[in-house]
């Protein structure tokens, strides 16, 4: 009798070799995404934060903060407001026109966002919230812990920072 095909356990093991092989692939291009938006995180804070040296040079003190927000950006009709999606240009309309960023970016996952303080225009602190809680450049030890300041909504807290020169974040 000369059968042809597989057996069972033949096809068992094929099987529970996909399966394994698919969980990694799908672990991996997770991790990637999540390391690619926290790229862009910090990329975006390190472009805010020049955006706001600019600004300084310009006018000797940081922008003024309204709950965790630079206010002074615009749309392109000139409506004014928070600094953010719905008004995306940073610039000076009062007296030279200077645009210290022509687009101001916004957090990668759309519930999340970034947070600024400046109590008195001297210094700046900008936060974000990092998905990889093993990144070396966290606020604390292993991003367990962040602080208590708010990166979004239900509950999300800031554990990456960039300040001015003259404060820590």
């Amino acid at each position: 009798m000369n059968k042809k095909g597989f057996t069972l356990i033949e096809l068992m093991i094929v099987m529970i070799l996909l399966g394994v092989l698919a969980t990694i692939g799908i672990t991996s291009f997770i991790s990637s995404q999540i390391k690619g938006r926290d790229a862009t995180r910090k990329g975006d804070l390190r472009a805010i934060a020049s955006a706001l040296e600019m600004y300084y040079t310009d006018k000797g003190l940081y922008p003024v903060g309204s709950s965790g927000s630079i206010t002074g950006c615009y749309t392109s009709a000139g409506a004014t407001g928070i600094c953010g999606k719905d008004y995306p240009i940073f610039k000076d309309s009062i007296t030279s026109g200077a645009i210290w960023m022509a687009k101001f970016p916004v957090d990668p996952v759309s519930s999340q966002t970034y947070y600024y303080v400046s109590a008195n225009g001297s210094q700046f602190q900008l936060y974000a919230h990092l998905e990889n809680n093993q990144d070396p450049q966290c606020l604390q030890a292993n991003c367990i812990n962040p602080t208590v300041l708010l990166c979004g909504g239900s509950g999300v807290l800031c554990n990456y920072g960039v300040a001015s020169a003259n404060i820590q974040p």
